[in-house]
């Protein structure tokens, strides 16, 4: 799989690229783990990779802190703990962590926590500390809203919470912590725009994107009634033409923007990854 990633990789120029787990739950079937899985496999091309650490074990620990009363003392040194190791064992940052999640099939979890969830907080802490990422996914709820008929999922419920004033909480808990809002340009819900982009990045310039490198709409399968040309929240039409709004966007925040696949990178025996 690594491999198959850097023959990719010299096809397109790209010189360096970084890996992360996907955001997991616990008890989740099937669920990938973490990078001690994939870091060894890394090492046989120097200086090609790097990669980031936490979605099978931080991310477990997130999601099922939903309630501030229920982060124990004891929770949060687990959780301190572990995010060292990762740091130690040579990753760059934290992620894939999931604060909402959208699920797309029965065996995609749906996970939602409080963006400015205690873990959430003091993991922007540790991160502000080593001077590292957070690679951060977020479904973007502005107010709360009816689950879209798009998504057929029974594990998604029928009511969305909003969860912009926590996102900006977190943003504002510790400037110095580096947060990557990842795919950005592709939002299944429709609230994720430039102008919106725009507000947050003038308010907190530790906030940084990453863009989902995917053409066309293929996230929200219905754009809003009266919708002419690329939707707002998509960044890359049909024909891989760039939205001007976003354009003008990555123009103006131009070190605020790194590119993101959101691809899995699996061995050829594995069909159907997580």
């Amino acid at each position: 799989a690594v491999k198959a990633a850097v023959t990719a990789m010299d096809e397109v120029g790209a010189k360096r690229s970084l890996i992360l787990p996907p955001p997991q739950c616990a008890g989740q079937m099937n669920a990938p783990g973490d990078y001690q899985n994939f870091q060894k496999a890394l090492q046989a091309y120097p200086g090609r990779f790097a990669f980031l650490g936490g979605g099978g074990s931080l991310n477990p620990l997130i999601v099922d802190a939903n309630n501030a009363a229920n982060v124990s003392e004891q929770t949060k040194q687990r959780f301190t703990k572990t995010a060292e190791e990762i740091l130690a064992a040579g990753a760059v940052g934290f992620g894939e962590i999931a604060a909402h999640h959208l699920s797309y099939a029965n065996s995609h979890p749906y996970e939602a926590t409080p963006p400015d969830n205690p873990l959430l907080l003091l993991l922007a802490d540790i991160a502000a500390q080593h001077d590292v990422v957070i690679d951060l996914h977020l479904d973007l709820v502005r107010t709360d809203m009816d689950l879209p008929t798009e998504f057929s999922s029974p594990l998604n419920p029928a009511k969305l919470k909003a969860n912009l004033a926590g996102f900006e909480r977190l943003l504002e808990h510790n400037p110095k912590a580096k947060i990557i809002w990842a795919h950005a340009g592709s939002d299944p819900l429709g609230d994720w725009t430039p102008a919106l982009s725009r507000e947050l990045l003038k308010k907190h310039p530790n906030l940084y994107m990453s863009l989902r490198l995917t053409v066309g709409d293929r996230m929200r399968r219905t754009p809003p009634p009266g919708t002419v040309g690329i939707p707002s929240y998509v960044a890359f039409g049909p024909r891989g033409d760039i939205n001007p709004d976003w354009l003008d966007l990555f123009k103006e925040f131009p070190d605020h923007f790194v590119m993101g696949t959101d691809q899995f990178i699996v061995p050829s025996d594995m069909p159907n990854p997580p």
